[in-house]
């Protein structure tokens, strides 16, 4: 859907058409499980494609709507800003899936039609993985500026560095997020863009996700590098 607006945002946002259709298309998916109740109640369904570059999302034809209704304002804000921290939309399409004695099966549209097949269409749209990283991520954070209810309750099942946390939870832990003057700057000039775009096209639900590494955990070498640098410093 809409192939001309999509390749002109990838263009804006230096995504190249054909690494992002090898990293679509090669290798299998694996099933994302949020800890979100926001999305458990909307029964989305999330995918990883197999280089973790890009997330597969299923759509409710509302919010397929809804994306074509501000795509040329959304893809104008980027050829404007390529630096937004917004999500970022690379692709959108269908597949249609058609009933067979309890099983979905994708079929030929004019074979369906000759077999009487009952049709299903599943929207989804592909977007970049905003906290991938060749580093390991030990914590993150969905962050809404926000107090109310802003706090994860912990699934048994979920280790920590799978979870996703919210504001209670930074704040509670006492952690800081501190960045350089320059770093910081850019940052809220970034902020403040994308706030003044959302507003514009009448959008208020917005979060600002966060991947922490703390250094030298999960990084192969790395401990026993620092070992060799400390002894050496010790016979030195």
């Amino acid at each position: 859907y809409h192939s001309s607006q999509f390749a002109a945002f990838r263009r804006a946002v230096g995504v190249d058409d054909a690494a992002f259709m090898a990293s679509v298309v090669e290798g299998a998916t694996s099933e994302f499980v949020s800890n979100s109740l926001g999305s458990a109640r909307t029964n989305q369904q999330f995918f990883w494609v197999a280089d973790g570059r890009y997330m597969v999302k299923s759509l409710s034809p509302y919010e397929v709507e809804q994306l074509e209704k501000i795509l040329p304002a959304y893809v104008a804000h980027f050829e404007a800003n390529p630096d937004s921290l917004l999500t970022r939309f690379c692709g959108l399409y269908s597949v249609d899936t058609y009933e067979r004695e309890g099983e979905q099966l994708p079929l030929d549209a004019a074979a369906a039609r000759l077999l009487g097949k009952d049709k299903t269409r599943t929207y989804f749209v592909i977007m970049s993985n905003v906290l991938f990283s060749p580093l390991p991520l030990h914590e993150r954070y969905d962050l809404k500026g926000s107090i109310l209810g802003r706090v994860t309750k912990e699934p048994s099942d979920f280790r920590k560095s799978e979870l996703v946390m919210k504001d209670l939870d930074l704040l509670s832990s006492g952690a800081k997020l501190c960045m350089p003057p320059r770093a910081y700057k850019e940052t809220e000039g970034r902020l403040e863009r994308d706030v003044a775009f959302l507003r514009s096209i009448g959008v208020m639900d917005y979060s600002l996700l966060v991947g922490i590494h703390f250094r030298g955990q999960g990084i192969p070498g790395f401990n026993r590098l620092i070992n060799l640098i400390a002894r050496h410093k010790n016979r030195a």
